[in-house]
């Protein structure tokens, strides 16, 4: 069984590797609506014409967002109960 430490370092990797996961993911469908002309340059970027949206890659950037939202509550619980662990006295995670 892995120690309270080694659990609590690696709840962060997932902790970060999910944010950054969903960072990209909201850019990429950022990206995409833009190119499709959904949304506009706001006068940083030129006006796309509008076109078709990219149905597939859209639901795969939705099914990424919620996984990186899945390792995200996963590190964050790991770490919680890492941290619920070396606490002395009774060891049980309510």
């Amino acid at each position: 069984m892995a120690s309270p430490a080694g659990r609590r370092v690696f709840g962060l990797v997932l902790l970060i590797s999910g944010w950054i996961g969903i960072g990209l993911m909201l850019m990429r469908a950022a990206l995409l609506l833009y190119i499709s002309g959904y949304i506009p340059g706001a006068g940083l970027l030129p006006d796309q014409q509008p076109a078709a949206l990219p149905t597939t890659k859209l639901v795969t950037t939705v099914a990424l967002l919620a996984a990186f939202v899945l390792i995200t509550r996963f590190g964050r619980r790991m770490r919680q109960d890492a941290r619920i662990s070396d606490e002395p006295g009774d060891h049980s995670i309510s």
